[in-house]
């Protein structure tokens, strides 16, 4: 294959200030990446922090759901009545000003 490329030497302090890579540089590296082995430690470290699918387990339906609602319901709540309370501050707000622009009319009507 002529995509392959000898490995790099690891950056060390000593060398220069690191540099902008260049779009070879940046397609290299990535195809470096692709082919290299899965690494299961990293892995497993990105599935606890829910950053990946979770592996199938037993190649068949599993008992419970991929997602979790209940655990969602109370900041939904949360958030609703969140919304509620903002609904109305502004319609307060709105009601305030259209107050204060009747009254602007009026003292400048004299």
């Amino acid at each position: 294959m002529d995509d392959e490329v000898p490995p790099t030497r690891p950056w060390s302090p000593k060398a220069a200030v690191p540099r902008e890579l260049t779009e070879a540089e940046l397609s290299r590296i990535a195809r470096q990446a692709v082919h290299q082995a899965p690494d299961p430690g990293l892995d497993r470290q990105l599935a606890r922090m829910g950053l990946t699918d979770p592996a199938p387990s037993g190649g068949g339906l599993t008992a419970e759901p991929a997602s979790r609602p209940a655990a969602v319901e109370p900041e939904l709540a949360h958030l609703r009545n969140e919304l509620r309370r903002l609904k109305a501050v502004g319609w307060g707000l709105a009601g305030i000003i259209a107050i204060l622009v009747v009254l602007v009319i009026v003292l400048l009507a004299r």
